[in-house]
């Protein structure tokens, strides 16, 4: 219980952390390993230990960590009446030391985010803020949501409703270039000049200016033609301390040879996991002949194609390819069974493939009822006799197809294929 709060603080002077001014409740989901954090880090386990919710012991192995989704209940914090302005965003883990630990100091991480006024006048940060150095977007993560550390940018990247908000303020992106560019390869940014001019400036992956654009027409564009592939770096700015309320960042990378991608699980048939309850962990081998980067993104889908009902697991966004393998967190999508579908490219070109078997993840909320005897032990001979204690009863834990119904024929029928299936055991 109470695993993690959310507090907005005020910002003091030098960026000093002020009094809350709104809080949300105390959360707890489980504790699972679920990402890789640190591989370099001493006795780090390999393949995650903790993979289960259900578990009565839970916990993080050496070097993961858990993401709290903000699909997850209670994520946010109500800010009725609170005024417009900038604020810390704090998240603390275990904020009623619960937990003995050896560094009582590190518990909690900080943002910065803004209430916008409502004035119209008003220019607001947009969400890829703050990025005002190089070395502040390389801190992101690659391809992550709102990271402008942007990554792979294949075929063609384009970030919309980017905004220079205050004079002086920078933006910075960066990308990776899988090969040579090509005459059509380029970076550019389209805006209105009339609300404010703005120009382009390209770096290499250590901070060196390379080339500028600085006209004064509504977009700025640098070519790639003849860059070398790897990381690059892009400024965009304001002329003489200009704003403006909106521009869009393109990035045309060159193309190349897709990378391959072969899923290793789940195996043919089907694996069934507890919806909610337990992980599954996706693995595969990832290779580019022209020795690139790559990064995967995981898709699930209840056929193997892409029908507009594919869903994308947000947390595997721009995996790295060579760590080959991904947790699946059952709690993105509905109770179901789904083929698993893995998308990789090196930063140019795209391919993907779909895994040979299927995940079932099923809803056991009334299956631990069968488990009468030793709940969450083996179910047995003993369990059997104790549900049917229980109808003879009439009890009302007994009653799993209408709960709060009447205990019925119907009751029986759906125990004993919960019997059959073995609670998922």
């Amino acid at each position: 219980e109470n695993w993690a709060q959310f507090s907005l603080r005020e910002i003091l002077p030098g960026d000093g952390i002020g009094d809350i001014v709104a809080q949300g409740a105390k959360t707890s989901f489980c504790i699972i390993d679920l990402e890789v954090h640190d591989n370099t880090l001493p006795n780090f386990a390999v393949r995650s230990e903790f993979n289960s919710c259900g578990s009565i012991i839970q916990g993080l192995s050496v070097g993961w960590i858990d993401i709290y989704g903000k699909y997850l209940d209670g994520q946010w914090i109500d800010i009725t009446n609170v005024p417009p302005g900038e604020y810390w965003l704090e998240s603390v883990v275990d904020p009623d030391d619960h937990f003995v630990e050896s560094d009582e100091t590190n518990n909690a991480a900080y943002v910065k985010v803004t209430i916008p006024s409502g004035d119209s006048d008003a220019l607001e940060a947009d969400g890829y803020e703050p990025n005002q150095s190089l070395s502040e977007a390389m801190s992101y993560p690659e391809g992550g949501p709102k990271s402008p550390n942007l990554g792979p940018c294949g075929p063609e990247r384009v970030v919309e409703e980017l905004s220079i908000h205050a004079p002086g303020e920078d933006d910075y992106f960066r990308f990776y270039l899988p090969e040579v560019g090509g005459p059509n390869d380029f970076v550019r940014i389209d805006f209105d000049h009339s609300d404010g001019d703005l120009d382009l400036e390209l770096f290499n992956d250590v901070g060196s200016f390379l080339d500028s654009s600085d006209s004064v027409s509504d977009f700025e564009e640098i070519s790639l033609a003849g860059r070398s592939a790897g990381w690059y770096g892009v400024r965009v700015f304001g002329w003489n301390g200009a704003t403006n309320p909106s521009y869009d960042l393109t990035v045309n990378p060159s193309a190349n040879d897709a990378p391959t991608i072969t899923l290793l699980t789940p195996p043919p048939g089907d694996t069934r996991r507890r919806h909610g309850q337990e992980t599954y962990t996706v693995d595969w081998l990832a290779a580019d002949a022209e020795g690139n980067d790559t990064w995967v993104t995981v898709y699930v889908n209840e056929s193997p194609t892409f029908d507009g009902k594919e869903v994308l697991l947000p947390t595997s966004l721009h995996t790295p390819g060579w760590m080959g393998f991904h947790i699946v967190n059952s709690a993105y999508f509905f109770p179901g069974t789904y083929y698993v579908y893995a998308s990789i490219t090196d930063g140019g070109s795209f391919s993907g493939a779909w895994s040979d078997g299927t995940i079932t993840f099923f809803d056991d909320t009334f299956a631990c009822i069968a488990d009468q005897a030793e709940p969450f032990g083996v179910l047995n001979y003993y369990d059997v006799v104790g549900y049917f204690d229980l109808v003879a009863v009439n009890d009302q834990i007994a009653d799993i197809v209408d709960p709060l119904g009447e205990l019925d024929f119907n009751d029986v029928l759906a125990m004993l294929g919960v019997l059959e299936a073995g609670c998922g055991f």
